[in-house]
C-alpha cells in the first residue's frame, strides 16, 4: 500500500512538473512570437531590441519545444496574439522578464568583478 501511494504521489509530481514546463514553453513561445512581430517595425530602436529578444527567446524555446512541434505552435501563437490586448499584455510580460534577466546578468558581472579584484588583491599581498 505504501509503495502504491508513493508511486501515485510521484505521478502527481511528474504531471505537475510537466504542466509547469508546458506553461513555461507557451510563455516563452509567446515572447518569441512577440519578438518576431516587433522585428517588422520601422523603428530602428525597437528593431534592435527585437533582434536581441529574438535570439534570447529562440534559445529558450529551442530547449523546451521539440523541433517538429515548433512551427505549428508558432503559427498558432501568431493567431492567438492577433488580439491587441493579449499582444500588449504579453509584450509587457516579456519585456519585464527580459529586464529582470538583464539585471541579473549585470549583477553577476558586478559580483564577478568584485571576486576578480579580491583574487588580485590576495595575489598582490603574497
Amino acid at each position: 500500500m505504501k509503495h502504491s501511494l508513493g508511486l501515485a504521489l510521484s505521478g502527481v509530481i511528474l504531471l505537475s512538473n510537466a504542466d509547469a514546463m508546458a506553461d513555461e514553453a507557451t510563455n516563452d513561445l509567446r515572447c518569441y512570437v512577440v519578438s518576431l512581430q516587433m522585428l517588422s517595425t520601422t523603428n530602428t530602436t525597437v528593431q534592435m531590441a527585437a533582434m536581441l529578444a529574438h535570439g534570447y527567446w529562440l534559445g529558450k524555446v529551442d530547449g523546451l519545444i521539440p523541433q517538429q512541434e515548433l512551427e505549428d505552435r508558432v503559427i498558432a501563437e501568431f493567431s492567438n496574439l492577433s488580439n491587441p490586448d493579449l499582444f500588449k499584455a504579453e509584450a509587457t510580460r516579456c519585456g519585464l522578464e527580459m529586464m529582470a534577466r538583464g539585471k541579473a546578468e549585470a549583477d553577476m558581472g558586478k559580483d564577478m568583478t568584485a571576486r576578480g579584484q579580491k583574487m588580485m588583491d590576495q595575489q598582490n599581498t603574497r
